[in-house]
């Protein structure tokens, strides 16, 4: 069992759903790539599971790149610029971001449902 930290607060917006898809998650305090899955989604946010034992902080800016479909590769047009509210760390180096997006997504529900 892992152990979770909680940093940051709870402000939805908008109804989530769980959705479970890949996606890429472009760290630019970092200029790197993480991989990761949605875990669920709302048109305001979400919450990701990040593999990777690189740290992400709340306030860092995120662009987050979902599969919502079988297609091999993601498209800049994809990105969905966030911002990091909370960080939910494990003992493992997964750990579980809440994001806001910069801008309402309602396509993204679109895609989800």
């Amino acid at each position: 069992m892992h152990s979770i930290s909680h940093t940051g607060a709870d402000r939805r917006r908008h109804e989530r759903l769980a959705v479970t898809r890949p996606c890429k998650i472009y760290h630019a305090g970092s200029a790197r790539y993480l991989s990761g899955y949605t875990r669920d989604l709302s048109a305001s946010g979400a919450l990701l599971e990040i593999d990777s034992p690189r740290p992400v902080n709340p306030d860092d800016i995120l662009d987050v790149l979902v599969a919502w479909n079988d297609r091999a590769l993601l498209h800049e047009r994809d990105q969905i610029p966030a911002r990091v509210t909370r960080v939910l760390r494990t003992d493992s180096p997964r750990q579980f971001v809440a994001v806001a997006f910069s801008q309402v997504q309602h396509a993204a529900i679109r895609a989800a449902a």
